[in-house]
């Protein structure tokens, strides 16, 4: 159980980017895309899509930039 949203996402970005992956998925909330559009207009990260993964539950595809 994840109780600070933000942080866990922060910290998948970051060790995505240290691992040299060139996207990262995480669970969808609106929070988090909130964060994400902020991240996006600032130019830490690029595109970021929602889908749905094999649960049906919806994710967050996170381009990365480097």
């Amino acid at each position: 159980m994840v109780t600070d949203k933000v942080a866990d996402l922060l910290t998948r970005i970051r060790n995505a980017q240290a691992a040299g992956h060139k996207a990262v998925s995480v669970p969808a909330s609106n929070l988090k895309q909130q964060v994400l559009k902020v991240l996006g207009e600032e130019g830490y990260i690029g595109e970021v899509s929602e889908a749905k993964n094999a649960d049906d539950k919806p994710i967050l595809n996170i381009e990365l930039r480097y």
